[in-house]
């Protein structure tokens, strides 16, 4: 029987943050033999809350899928490597950030737009401000 190895490429595409809180990815699984590349299966991936969002810092490594706040926006990493910029863009992934809304309900890890900042819940709560301490932790 051939050898066979399996490679797999994945990319993240945001679909709402504040709601339904999720972030999927499809990822094509191929195999290679002979040199010849088929797709098995596409398989969709589903991860709840936009989670352990850290501040950019330069000199660091970071890893496909790290998630981390430059000006006031999120990004999440695309290929692993240490001291590119977030403004680079086949590197890092802008994530587009929902304003706070007054009307709306939201759930420890709800990631808002609020007053230019980046705001994460830290309680479950519907109508507290993002500079309600206890309640939202500033990103930025």
């Amino acid at each position: 029987m051939k050898s066979r190895r399996i490679y797999a490429l994945a990319a993240a595409t945001i679909l709402t943050i504040a709601g339904t809180n999720s972030v999927s990815a499809a990822t094509k699984v191929e195999t290679k033999a002979n040199n010849n590349y088929t797709v098995n299966k596409v398989v969709n991936l589903t991860e709840t809350k936009l989670s352990k969002v850290t501040k950019w810092k330069s000199n660091t490594k970071y890893f496909v899928g790290d998630k981390i706040v430059y000006n006031g926006n999120i990004y999440i990493c695309k290929v692993d490597h240490s001291r590119l910029s977030p403004t680079i863009k086949y590197v890092w992934n802008k994530v587009e950030i929902p304003k706070w809304e007054k009307s709306t309900k939201y759930s420890v890890g709800d990631i808002v737009m609020y007053e230019n900042k980046v705001y994460e819940c830290k309680v479950d709560h519907s109508k507290l401000s993002p500079t309600t301490t206890y309640v939202w932790e500033n990103l930025n």
